[in-house]
């Protein structure tokens, strides 16, 4: 179980929601096409328990259009739930394993909505945090 593969199998997990499908990365992508899902590591903290085992912090920033602010909003909303098909935390914690990458995972937090910049477009966007267990 390394950290890499961690992070892809959160992608993985994430690409199940269908309105972000093949636009959900474990790396920072140079241009978008929202809604998208960029995953990376957040932290890491070893041997909570002198077992060897460590945990990782996981991100997952769920971008949309900023075209209209308030259907945007309304968008991001839908991933926030805690169930149903745009879910995020439905998708990761279907399968907590992040295909077979960690022990376990879970959706610890999401943040409000905010504007998020990239290639210097604004969209909206909002993180979540999750959990792995190596």
């Amino acid at each position: 179980m390394t950290i890499a593969a961690m992070v892809s199998g959160l992608a993985t997990r994430v690409s199940t929601i269908p309105s972000i499908g093949n636009r959900a990365f474990a790396y920072q992508p140079e241009q978008i096409n929202p809604p998208t899902a960029i995953c990376a590591v957040v932290g890491v903290e070893y041997d909570e328990d002198f077992s060897g085992i460590y945990s990782v912090d996981l991100g997952v920033l769920v971008i949309v259009s900023r075209a209209d602010a308030r259907s945007g909003q309304i968008q991001l909303y839908d991933y926030l739930e805690s169930t149903g098909t745009s879910s995020v935390r439905a998708a990761v914690e279907t399968e907590p394993t992040l295909s077979s990458s960690a022990a376990d995972c879970r959706v610890l937090s999401a943040g409000s909505p905010q504007v998020i910049t990239v290639g210097g477009q604004d969209y909206l966007g909002v993180e979540f945090v999750c959990r792995a267990m190596s």
